[in-house]
């Protein structure tokens, strides 16, 4: 063990970094050719935030039900980009062009 390791233990500080699962999809109905990034399962640290960037040529409007939650309307004034902020648990969100689906 370094000293630099042995002062540390010595100290008794312990740095736990918690991680979380980001669990994204688009379904089958948003839009022609939309994509979304990042798609799928995202490992972040506690308290950071994602981006999402949709890319939807069809230029349906686009909703984002977060947990199993109904459907929220992506701010018009920016549609295609999204941010969860400040991560505190394991998520999952679904990306749609139907109003109120529910994930």
């Amino acid at each position: 063990m370094e000293k630099a390791d042995a002062h540390f233990v010595e100290c008794g500080i312990t740095a736990i970094v918690k991680y979380y699962t980001v669990f994204a999809f688009l379904t089958d109905n948003a839009g022609n050719g939309a994509t979304l990034d990042p798609e799928g399962s995202t490992i972040v640290s506690i308290g950071s935030d994602l981006d999402f960037t949709i890319i939807n040529p069809g230029n349906d409007e686009v909703y984002v039900a977060i947990d199993g939650g109904d459907a929220e309307y992506i701010d018009s004034s920016n549609p295609t980009e999204y941010t969860l902020e400040n991560i505190q648990a394991d998520h999952s969100l679904l990306f749609t062009t139907e109003e109120g689906l529910p994930a």
